[in-house]
């Protein structure tokens, strides 16, 4: 898979930044939970956190770029992300 565009990512990093930052806090805190049902809890969380975060930079994309080929690129992620929801 081609990279997206630096310049397309750069238009939506006030998503980009609150992802990493929020994707940070979930590994320290799984990092300190022991195996178990809490843990599994808290990962299944996590992994619906990103998948939520990332739906939102693909429909922003979808929504900011004229180009026809990372649109046709963004509707197959956007569907390989609705397949983890």
């Amino acid at each position: 898979a081609l990279p997206l565009p630096t310049k397309i990512l750069m238009g939506a990093s006030d998503l980009l930044v609150p992802m990493r930052d929020q994707h940070a806090q979930y590994m320290q805190i799984l990092q300190r939970t022991p195996a178990g049902h809490e843990f599994d809890r808290l990962y299944v969380l996590s992994q619906i956190a990103s998948h939520r975060g990332a739906h939102q930079l693909m429909t922003r994309l979808e929504q900011s770029t004229p180009d026809e080929t990372l649109l046709a690129r963004v509707a197959q992620m956007e569907n390989a992300i609705a397949a983890h929801l």
